[in-house]
């Protein structure tokens, strides 16, 4: 009887579970310059949906669910340490499409550095880094547990 316990390799699980600290490590650097003050992304989520500044309904919603993401990234490092790889892998995939398209989002529109607000590249450029690793990571992940069970099961018809 197959179970969602899969024993995957040790590296993509690995791979992934570093891609996913330099994620949270990424969501704390600083985001935003407003004069001398440097924001992480959580202050500015917090600047942004606290004047309005997006319209748009599926933006506010993950403005507003931002902070769940070392949250998110937590659990799925949890999941691959139990080994329910295919699970942390699924998790892994979707939040690294959600940060890494923010980040890039960030790092296109992030506008005019010489004025008063401007961007700082460090959070959005770690972020962007560590969803690259994260997604590599928990695609190896996946790859795996498929080969090992698809080896498995011609191992038992034998």
């Amino acid at each position: 009887m197959p179970t969602s316990r899969s024993p995957g390799a040790p590296v993509p699980a690995a791979v992934a579970a570093v891609g996913l600290v330099v994620v949270v490590v990424g969501t704390f650097l600083p985001w935003l310059r407003s004069g001398s003050v440097r924001r992480s992304s959580y202050e500015t989520a917090s600047l942004v949906d606290h004047f309005s500044l997006l319209d748009h309904a599926l933006l506010g919603a993950v403005l507003r669910s931002w902070v769940a993401v070392p949250l998110v990234a937590a659990s799925c490092v949890a999941l691959l340490a139990v080994r329910l790889s295919r699970t942390a892998a699924i998790g892994t995939i979707v939040l690294a499409i959600v940060v890494g398209t923010v980040a890039v989002g960030v790092l296109v529109q992030g506008g005019d550095a010489s004025g008063p607000v401007g961007l700082v590249p460090a959070g959005p450029l770690a972020c962007l880094a560590g969803s690259t690793i994260a997604l590599i990571g928990a695609l190896g992940v996946l790859a795996t547990s498929r080969r090992i069970r698809a080896h498995g099961r011609a191992g038992i018809a034998q």
